[in-house]
């Protein structure tokens, strides 16, 4: 991500590639995939994996299940929650 920002911005300067990053969006290999501009933590969809008791096992290998979260408000950090001061500093 940072990467691609300091190409766009052909800028190396913090507070350049920061605006940058806080309105990057792209499709992830989970789904869409966002800078949350309050909080700069990636919001997108993903997976769980929560372990499997050895009875709920139906083979060898089958040791978990797979939970989506599709929703990304379901996981988005309040600024408060994530403690991020980036935006005064700018």
């Amino acid at each position: 991500m940072y990467l691609k920002t300091v190409a766009e911005t052909q800028s190396l300067k913090a507070r350049d590639n920061i605006l940058a990053l806080e309105k990057w969006q792209f499709d992830g290999l989970t789904g869409p995939e966002r800078m949350n501009p309050d909080t700069h933590v990636v919001e997108k969809p993903h997976y769980a994996a929560v372990g499997k008791k050895p009875e709920e096992k139906r083979y060898e290998d089958d040791w978990v299940f797979l939970h989506t979260v599709s929703n990304p408000a379901e996981i988005a950090w309040t600024q408060a929650r994530a403690q991020c001061h980036f935006k005064e500093r700018i």
